[in-house]
């Protein structure tokens, strides 16, 4: 038996003969996308401080700060980014604040962002309690200003601005968790029945005897139980 082809009219018909089945799916899809994201997902919260590389302060210099300095505090970020992720400055945080996590949690729980171009960087800390949240982003920065000074040697970091507990959680986004399901339920029906149409070899019309094996309809014996 020959394949069955599909052109976009006889697509846009399976469409139609299956719409309420579609959207149903994809209603059930959105309903259980829902369900999972509100009581199922444990809810993050993210608390962030920012904080700037600059240079020490030299007052036999009038000049003001110049394009090297800034040039040198900008590849200093991506040093004192990392610096921030150690275990050693781990180890303190977690002491200070009498936590009962990990070193591995730690680090996944935070991350530091460096803004593109310039002297500023970003701690963020995501948890599922947002009072932590805020508390290990401020010692957090707060341990690693003060340990610059003995790694480095220099003191030239400052907080520009310290986390906040914050009011609504990070993740999950609860509409754009059902938004998808629902979108997914909708294509996952509509090409399950697509391919259930393809997959059909049963004879349903006359025309169908005509297309698949290329005879002539004789003629048609009626349905006795119409």
């Amino acid at each position: 038996m020959a394949e069955k082809e599909i052109d976009l009219i006889e697509l846009w018909d399976i469409i139609k003969k299956n719409l309420i089945k579609i959207i149903f799916i994809g209603i059930l899809f959105a309903i259980a996308s829902f369900a999972i994201s509100k009581f199922v997902i444990s809810p993050k919260y993210q608390s962030s401080v920012s904080l700037i590389v600059n240079k020490e302060e030299d007052k036999s210099n009038n000049n003001g700060i110049q394009l090297n300095d800034v040039q040198l505090n900008q590849k200093l970020v991506g040093t004192y980014t990392e610096i921030i992720k150690t275990r050693g400055i781990a180890e303190i945080v977690i002491k200070n604040l009498g936590l009962d996590i990990s070193y591995e949690d730690f680090i996944s729980m935070i991350s530091v962002i460096s803004k593109n171009d310039t002297e500023i960087f970003e701690v963020s800390v995501k948890d599922t309690i947002p009072e932590r949240a805020a508390d290990i982003a401020n010692e957090t920065s707060k341990v690693f200003k003060d340990s610059i000074i003995k790694i480095m040697k220099v003191d030239n970091v400052q907080i520009l601005d310290k986390a906040i507990v914050p009011k609504k959680p990070f993740s999950p986004n609860i509409i754009r968790n059902t938004a998808i399901g629902l979108l997914f339920g909708m294509i996952l029906s509509t090409f399950t029945s697509i391919i259930k149409y393809l997959t059909d070899t049963r004879i349903k019309s006359s025309e169908d005897i005509t297309n698949e094996f290329g005879l002539p309809v004789i003629g048609i014996i009626p349905d006795k139980k119409l």
